[in-house]
């Protein structure tokens, strides 16, 4: 009996191991166009349903399913989508670096969503917004992917692209009518608004909520769809974002090297409520704060001269430094050549050879 049991064991762990690790399916998949089957379906960064969550997708959204690992379908990116890798590796749009992260936001902490190959041609742009950084198209074998119970197929491949082709010659025909409509017509006239043609979904009475992993799920009531649709309105409003600006990062008596770095806190405040957009500036510094890191050490001063530093000062332990530091709210210079224990918290240490940390307190031995 007890070899029947252990041989089931080992079939479930198995079986387990296989569903983690499936790998993806692509070469022999057939490419069709796939049509979101209910609200609010996640589309994620990762076959799983731990993945970083890139979008949430209405239904009948249409998507182009060209692949599938485990219960998840691989789909293109959307149009228009950018990516972001760090500037350093790339030259004259060659990836000079072997694996190098694709991230879904230009920050060090942004999660991964794919990797570049050694000498891989790229297409991209400087981010504007963050010249350390580079914005590029997603490359042939980036995928996103979705949970394969909310799609529908709706069509092999032509049909995906003639309907988003379609669609966008409906968009610019509807620009064109406007700016014809507000520079051309007098006045007087009644400007017709020109027929754009959308995809007809099947009507029906399913409702759907979204459950506790995030997931919707399927459920039928006796609402009429209109009431249905009021109520998800109402319930997918977002909370309102409160709106921080650089300067809302100052300290007052801050020294001119601390606020040097508030662009780079504000950059990193800003990625981080992506994921929290009802928080403020408060909540992220005191959710670092509560996991922040003890380090010792004498301070000292960092060379101004090198470019890209990621931090104004290092701390020494006995003979080789430790780490870099920064800080836009304690004035570090106070305690050059002193020792000191440390609150801090990682900070993107731009490939040098140590840790970067941000300094939140600092008190001498």
């Amino acid at each position: 009996m007890r070899t029947i049991f252990r041989l089931l064991a080992c079939l479930v762990l198995s079986l387990g191991l296989k569903a983690e690790t499936a790998p993806l399916k692509t070469k022999s998949f057939q490419p069709f166009a796939g049509q979101v089957s209910a609200r609010k379906v996640r589309l994620r960064a990762s076959a799983d349903l731990d993945g970083p969550i890139i979008a949430q997708l209405a239904k009948g959204h249409l998507l182009l399913v060209v692949g599938e690992k485990a219960d998840f379908y691989a789909v293109k990116p959307p149009e228009n989508y950018k990516l972001y890798v760090f500037r350093s590796y790339i030259v004259d749009n060659i990836v000079e670096a072997h694996r190098v992260n694709l991230r879904l936001k230009p920050a060090l902490d942004a999660p991964v969503v794919g990797r570049l190959s050694h000498k891989e041609k790229i297409n991209g742009q400087i981010c504007p917004n963050n010249p350390k950084w580079y914005e590029v198209v997603p490359p042939e074998n980036c995928y996103l992917y979705v949970a394969k119970e909310y799609v529908a197929k709706a069509g092999d491949e032509n049909y995906y692209w003639a309907k988003t082709r379609k669609q966008e010659t409906n968009n610019r025909s509807l620009e064109t009518a406007l700016e014809t409509a507000s520079f051309v017509s007098p006045p007087s006239e009644t400007v017709q608004e020109p027929l754009i043609t959308s995809i007809e979904l099947p009507k029906t009475n399913e409702n759907t909520v979204e459950n506790e992993t995030g997931f919707a799920e399927i459920t039928t009531d006796s609402t009429s769809q209109e009431a249905a649709d009021q109520t998800i309105a109402e319930s997918e409003k977002l909370p309102i974002k409160p709106e921080i600006r650089l300067e809302d990062l100052d300290q007052k008596g801050a020294s001119v090297k601390m606020k040097e770095w508030l662009p780079a806190e504000y950059e990193l405040f800003t990625s981080w409520t992506t994921f929290h957009p009802e928080k403020s500036i408060d909540d992220f510094y005191n959710e670092q704060m509560a996991s922040a890191l003890e380090i010792q050490g004498v301070l000292e001063k960092f060379p101004e001269e090198i470019n890209n530093k990621p931090g104004d000062y290092l701390v020494k332990g006995e003979s080789l430094p430790q780490a870099y530091l920064y800080s836009t709210r304690i004035d570090l210079s106070a305690y050059v050549g002193q020792k000191v224990t440390l609150k801090v918290t990682p900070r993107p240490n731009n490939n040098f050879a140590f840790p970067a940390y941000f300094v939140f307190e600092v008190k001498t031995n």
